[in-house]
């Protein structure tokens, strides 16, 4: 974990400069009070499966979106996530499965399934998502999967620059070669 000597030295000095300007209130936390944990630090920890590569999603959205971080960076508390289960950390697999979550057959279920909330948000909750009737993870290997894995990457690379026609392809593969086959995708989902 980063301290506040690392934040303070200059490595991070937006972040040295934020927090001090919430100095008072941080340091007022019980958990500072009575565990004696440092002021800067979060006073909840974080799941260890956030720090894995993982699908992202808000819990709310109009149209719903699956995003990667294969990084394991994102962590914050207003999204679902998705992970494989077991431990596996099967990047290719993980990239596939976002290509499935966002194509249009699993946009058409979550449209039908999931409760929609005042203006027209869907609840994208880990209690809906467990639902989704996921493919087998074998076509995320095959030759269709290995190009639907490809173009996913270079949409993800570009920071999803690359406009409809990618995206129809990408769409028109994971129908073609997928659906829908089977459930056998081990997955573990939280908030």
């Amino acid at each position: 974990m980063c301290g506040m000597r690392e934040i303070s030295e200059g490595r991070f000095p937006w972040t040295h400069e934020h927090l001090l300007r919430y100095f008072e209130e941080l340091n007022r936390r019980t958990t500072v009070r009575t565990e004696k944990r440092p002021w800067y630090v979060l006073h909840r920890s974080r799941a260890p499966e956030l720090l894995r590569p993982k699908i992202v999603c808000p819990h709310f959205a109009l149209v719903p979106r699956f995003g990667l971080d294969l990084d394991g960076r994102s962590g914050v508390t207003a999204r679902s996530f998705i992970a494989l289960s077991g431990g596996r950390e099967d990047e290719d697999v993980l990239v596939w499965l976002a290509a499935v979550l966002n194509s249009s057959v699993v946009r058409w279920w979550i449209d039908v399934a999931f409760p929609r909330l005042k203006g027209g948000y869907a609840a994208l909750e880990v209690k809906y998502l467990r639902d989704v009737p996921i493919p087998e993870t074998s076509h995320a290997t095959g030759p269709e999967g290995a190009a639907v894995v490809r173009l996913v990457r270079q949409v993800h690379e570009r920071g999803g620059a690359v406009r409809s026609r990618r995206y129809s392809t990408i769409d028109r593969l994971v129908f073609a070669d997928v659906w829908l086959v089977g459930h056998d995708v081990g997955l573990g989902c939280g908030s």
